[in-house]
Order: structure tokens, then sequence, then C-alpha cells
């Protein structure tokens, strides 16, 4: 099996991200290097969950450990305050006593709604993410934000609490659906384009699909992406600046997201249109070359990624909800070129109107 450690140097809580070419049980050293067996709660969906829930309480049980699992409705629609409500409720009746950790194994999903959970039970609680999906291991696992959808609002509440410890065990990826494959490519290139044109290069060359075939080789490409979003979580924790470049694609695909209803685009689908519009934003805000946009549909078409939408209703309501909104401007991730982002304040009006003009014009 082969493994990959990186670390997240974070100065008031350090951690580390455990990537494998196996599954969550085969990780059960590192978690007994940072927890003694007691109490614990894993929180999963019901697509995860009887995949590889079992085997990991097993795991556990046979170390000592007391565990239950609470299994929450896949998707999008669990990410609300009624099931983190719930979830809490449920901890308080168990009883789980301060500086016990939860665990979360699952998607981003599960990852934002454990993280939430785990950052106001007993006003902060030890927590693993145990990523399952590929978005979940290159991009929402890492760097501590958790976040619930309020309305039509995407993440409009959440909190930074950062994990104890990230376990990556691509050999969930045997089991993923193709569209949650594309979903988590959608973060990966993102990735690429902030940083790191070459890794998109390298994959375009050397597709390695499908990903269950060749999971050395992406285990090592997922390694790659973690450790782009390491550098900027560790110069900028709670997103005072560079760390919004991470948001490359989000402005508008959240606008998607919401305003489709969530769960009808994944998340990943949507980052993909959101960094196309974001190119088009680049260029008429004349900080870009006029071929950017092209560039970028390339890549994404070339890897089977979605690139536009049809004519949306409401998306424009849905920016002046967005986190980085200041006022009537918002501070939106632009490119300069692959691998050259910038963050410019860009009045909302404008990136409307651009937006309208490009995608849907």
């Amino acid at each position: 099996m082969r493994r990959y450690r990186e670390q997240i140097a974070l100065s008031n809580a350090p951690y580390s991200v455990e990537l494998s070419t196996g599954r969550p049980e085969d990780h059960l050293g590192e978690i007994q290097a940072l927890f003694s067996p007691g109490p614990t709660v894993i929180i999963t969906d019901s697509n995860v969950g009887p995949l590889y829930a079992e085997a990991l309480k097993q795991a556990l049980e046979c170390a000592g450990w007391t565990v239950t699992v609470e299994t929450v409705p896949a998707g999008e629609s669990s990410k609300n305050w009624a099931v983190a409500g719930e979830l809490l409720e449920r901890l308080i009746t168990a009883g789980l006593e301060r500086g016990r950790p939860l665990i979360g194994l699952g998607g981003g999903v599960v990852g934002d709604l454990t993280g939430f959970v785990s950052s106001t039970y007993l006003r902060g609680a030890p927590v693993i993410q145990i990523a399952t999906s590929l978005l979940a291991m290159v991009d929402s696992s890492v760097g501590g934000k958790t976040g619930l959808n309020h309305g039509r609002a995407k993440n409009q509440v959440g909190t930074f609490h950062q994990p104890s410890l990230v376990i990556c065990p691509t050999g969930c990826l045997t089991t993923l659906p193709e569209r949650e494959i594309r979903c988590g490519l959608g973060e990966w290139v993102k990735a690429g384009l902030l940083s790191n044109p070459q890794q998109i290069e390298e994959c375009l060359d050397h597709p390695a699909f499908p990903i269950s075939s060749n999971l050395e080789v992406w285990v090592q490409r997922i390694h790659s992406a973690i450790q782009i979003k390491a550098r900027i979580v560790e110069a900028d924790e709670r997103e005072s600046g560079e760390r919004a470049l991470l948001n490359l694609g989000h402005t508008f695909g959240h606008a998607l997201e919401a305003s489709v209803g969530f769960g009808q685009w994944s998340h990943g689908e949507a980052v993909c249109v959101g960094m196309v519009a974001a190119a088009h934003v680049s260029v008429e805000a004349g900080l870009a070359p006029a071929n950017l946009p092209e560039k970028v549909v390339g890549i994404l078409e070339r890897m089977g990624l979605p690139t536009k939408t049809p004519e949306l209703q409401g998306w424009e309501k849905a920016l002046y909800s967005d986190k980085k909104r200041r006022g009537e401007t918002v501070r939106f991730v632009c490119l300069e070129d692959v691998g050259k982002p910038r963050l410019q304040e860009i009045p909302l009006e404008k990136v409307i109107f651009w937006i309208q003009q490009r995608m849907f014009g």
C-alpha cells in the first residue's frame, strides 16, 4: 500500500494529512497515535456508510473503542440547521465527553457538517476528517472551513475549526460514481489553474482513467493538490487575504448551485463553469489575454468537464449573498493567465453584466 504524508504547519493547530491507496480502517494507527481508545461518534451518510462505516467501526472496537455511527441522508440537502441540530442533540444525549473526537466519514457535505457540529459541541470537539470522495481529498477536507447552507446561499453559516487529522484513503475512489469523480476533478483543475499548470498538462497527456485502476498515480496527484492548498492555508488560515484565491470559480459556481437548487449541480461541476466565468471576467477587467477563456474551456473539455449552463433564473440575486461581497463590490478571483491568480475588487454590476454577456449572450 502506497502512503504519503503532508504536514499542515499552522502555528496554533498543526496536523497531518495521511494519504494511501488503502481504505479507512487501514489508518487505525494514525488515529490511535493521537487519541487513546474510548468513546467516539462516526458521522457518515447513506451512500458512504454502508460501504465503509462498519469496517472502520469494527477496527476501532477491536482496539478498545466504543463507537456510535450516525448516518445522515446523502447530498447537499443535509447541510442545514435541522440536520446539524439533530446531530448535536444526539451527541448531548450520548454524553460524549470533552476531548473525545468526532469522525467525519464521507465527502464534502459530511466533512462540512461534521466540522461544524464538532466546532460547536462543547465549544469545540476534536474532529478527524476521513475523506472518501475526490473532491474532499483534493480540497474540502483540508483547511478547517465548515459550513451550512441557508436558504439560497451556499455555506452562509460556518466556522473555522481545524481538524486534528485528515485521512485520504484513495481505495474509496473505486466505488465513487463517475459524476462524483468529475466533481472532484473540477477542484483538482482549480488547484492547477492557481499554482501548477504543469500538473494539468501531465494529466491531459496521461489521463490514468479509470481512477480505480490507477490509484498509485492518483494518490500522487491528490498529494500535489493538497500541497498547493496547504501552503496557501498556512499563509492565511482565516481567509483574510491570499486564501481567498482558493475561491476561484466559486463566485458564479455558488450562484449556479443556489439558483438551480442545491444538489442539482454537483459543487465541482458548478466550479468548472464558474472558472470559465472567472476567465471571462478577467479578460473584461483588462487583467488577462483575450484567449484565456478558450484556454480554460479547452482544459476542462479535454477532461470531460462542463463549461456552460443553460440560461439561469435568479443567479444575479445569489451573487449578492456571496461571502466575498463588500457593499457594491466583490473580491473576485481573477486569472492573469493559467497559473497566475489575482484578487481584484470589482463592482458587482460589472461582474453580472460581463457574465450575462459572455456566458449567456
